[in-house]
């Protein structure tokens, strides 16, 4: 099990603690290996276009993509990006933010959500 943990973490992933099921180290394996081998090759097990208007600001951050539309001012459009390999479909929705901001950044890992909006002089 040392070896499998020292692969995922070397591929940037995560054992699931009390997600051992009745899949075998060896299967577990196999599953890391083709993951891996599908990144080496740019062959992945799902492409998911999503279309971007020009005028849009974006940010992509671990898997989620937050987007401000210029048709709606004030909206930021998130979208969970769909992983078949970490079991995560994709979810979207929308956050209403002051009128007006000027742009955005997020930190999913942090819980982070920060706008930037210009002062009235």
């Amino acid at each position: 099990m040392d070896r499998y943990n020292s692969e995922l973490f070397l591929s940037g992933l995560e054992r699931v603690v009390g997600d051992e099921g009745d899949l075998l180290t060896a299967t577990r394996r196999g599953q890391l290996e083709e993951y891996q081998s599908r990144w080496l090759k740019l062959e992945f097990a799902s492409v998911e276009d999503i279309p971007l208007n020009p005028g849009d600001s974006y940010d992509i951050v671990e898997g989620m993509l937050a987007r401000k539309v210029p048709k709606k001012s004030s909206t930021v459009c998130f979208s969970q990006i769909a992983s078949s390999a970490r079991g995560m479909p994709r979810f979207e929705w929308e956050v209403r933010c002051p009128e007006h901001f000027l742009s955005f950044k997020i930190d999913p890992a942090s819980n982070v959500f920060v706008t930037l909006t210009p002062v009235n002089e």
